[in-house]
C-alpha cells in the first residue's frame, strides 16, 4: 500500500507541479528524475512514519490511517459533491472541504471516534457543507457545462459510440468492479473489528 502512496505522490508532483512550473520545454520528465523524486519521497515518508511512530505501541497502520483520515473523507466529499451535484462550484467545494476537516478533526478528537469512521464523517460533513456553500455563491458557468461532468452529464452519452465510452458507463458495475467494491468493504470490516483487538 505504501508503495502506491509513494508513487502516487511522485505522479502528482511530476505532473502538476514539476511539469507545469519548472519544466522549460513542457516536456514529460526523464525516468532518471522520476527516480530521484521518488526516493526523495520515500525518504519523507519514512520519516514521518518513524517520527509518528516513535513511543507507540500502535501499528504503522494506526498511526498512518489516523492522520489520512482526516483528509481521505474531505476528499471523497468533494468528489461526490463534483460528480453528483449540478450546483457544485470551486469556492463552495473548497469551502466544504474545510469545513469537513476542521469539524470531522474536532468530532474525532473530542469524542475519541476510531480512525476508520473519520472519513465518513469527513465525506458527509464536506458534501453537506460545500452543497450548501455552492448554493449561496453562485457560479457564472453555465448549468449545462457543468452538467456535463456529473453523472447525470455522462449517463447520457450511453448511447454515444464505443468510442466515446472508452472510460465505461457511470455506475454499471462489471464483475471486476464488484470484486474490488467487495474487497474494500470486507477489508473495511477486519480493521473495524481489529480495533477491539
Amino acid at each position: 500500500m505504501s508503495i502506491i502512496i509513494l508513487y502516487s505522490m511522485t505522479t502528482v508532483f511530476i505532473k502538476d507541479v514539476y511539469e507545469e512550473y519548472f519544466s522549460k520545454d513542457k516536456k514529460e520528465a526523464p525516468l532518471s528524475f522520476l527516480m530521484i523524486v521518488s526516493a526523495i519521497l520515500g525518504i519523507i515518508i519514512i520519516i514521518f512514519v518513524l517520527v509518528g511512530f516513535k513511543g507507540s505501541v500502535k501499528s504503522v497502520l494506526d498511526v498512518v490511517g489516523s492522520y489520512i483520515s482526516y483528509f481521505s473523507g474531505p476528499a471523497c466529499g468533494v468528489f461526490l459533491l463534483a460528480i453528483f451535484s449540478k450546483k457544485a462550484n470551486d469556492k463552495g467545494s473548497a469551502l466544504g472541504f474545510i469545513f469537513g476537516f476542521i469539524i470531522g478533526l474536532y468530532l474525532a478528537k473530542t469524542y475519541n471516534i476510531f480512525w476508520i469512521i473519520n472519513p465518513a464523517i469527513g465525506a458527509s460533513i464536506t458534501f453537506i457543507t460545500g452543497y450548501i456553500f455552492s448554493c449561496i455563491i453562485h457560479n457564472k458557468t453555465n448549468k449545462s457545462d457543468i452538467e456535463k461532468y456529473t453523472i447525470f452529464g455522462i449517463s447520457k452519452l450511453q448511447n454515444q459510440s464505443e468510442e466515446d465510452m472508452k472510460y465505461g458507463i457511470p455506475l454499471k458495475f462489471d464483475r471486476y468492479s464488484v470484486s474490488v467494491l467487495v474487497f474494500f468493504l470486507v477489508q473495511y470490516v477486519i480493521l473495524f473489528i481489529l480495533q477491539y483487538y
